[in-house]
């Protein structure tokens, strides 16, 4: 029936270090010349786009599916944690202040 994901505002940090990678590898594309200097801006840069590549994956592999007989949370890097509840099993849902979810 209805499948819902985290809020996109958790990737905002991800995005600016993409951001500060590309920033900092047009900057020495043609204007440094130490060696050594390229190279820890390359492994920065590198570093950058990882921390990236890793949040992208986990935010898109986290969902809520919720169907006619039950609700299924899938978490973990590709989606290795699956847990299914029946919704008979459901006495009530608490939302908390932090936009936390509990179900009991």
């Amino acid at each position: 029936m209805a499948r819902v994901r985290r809020s996109w505002a958790g990737l905002i940090l991800p995005f600016t270090a993409l951001f500060v990678a590309a920033a900092l590898m047009s900057y020495i594309s043609n204007r440094v010349v130490e060696t050594w200097f390229t190279f820890l801006v390359f492994s920065v840069s590198g570093l950058l786009a990882l921390f990236w590549l890793i949040a992208i994956v986990r935010h898109l592999n986290f969902y809520v599916e919720l169907t006619t007989a039950r609700i299924i949370f899938r978490d973990g890097i590709f989606g290795q944690k699956t847990t299914e509840t029946s919704l008979s099993e459901v006495v009530s849902v608490d939302l908390g202040k932090a936009k936390t979810m509990t179900i009991a």
